[in-house]
């Protein structure tokens, strides 16, 4: 004795299964019609995908803090290449640079 035999004819399940799944593609198709898209797409009516380039121009900045700022970094750059060819005296227990 076979599970299909106990629960009835394979034939009548079969059918039952084709029909549920004619009803299911009737609801699909009234909630979601087919488009077909090579014939209703237009690119006219959407607007385009990225706006033109926005060019940059650079401005002038003037003021009190932007003088600061610069002389700032011509001290500590002069610093900072000039420093190293400076001699001083290392005392007597340190070695000298041999430059």
């Amino acid at each position: 004795m076979s599970i299909r035999s106990a629960a009835g004819s394979g034939n009548a399940m079969d059918a039952e299964l084709k029909q549920r799944e004619v009803k299911v593609a009737k609801v699909i198709a009234t909630i979601r019609p087919p488009v077909s898209t090579a014939q209703t797409y237009e690119p006219e009516d959407e607007p385009p995908l990225y706006l033109a380039r926005r060019k940059i121009y650079p401005q002038s900045v003037h003021g009190t803090f932007r003088r600061i700022k610069w002389a700032v970094l011509i001290v500590t750059l002069g610093i900072y290449y000039f420093l190293p060819f400076v001699r001083w005296n290392r005392g007597r227990t340190r070695p000298t640079r041999q430059c």
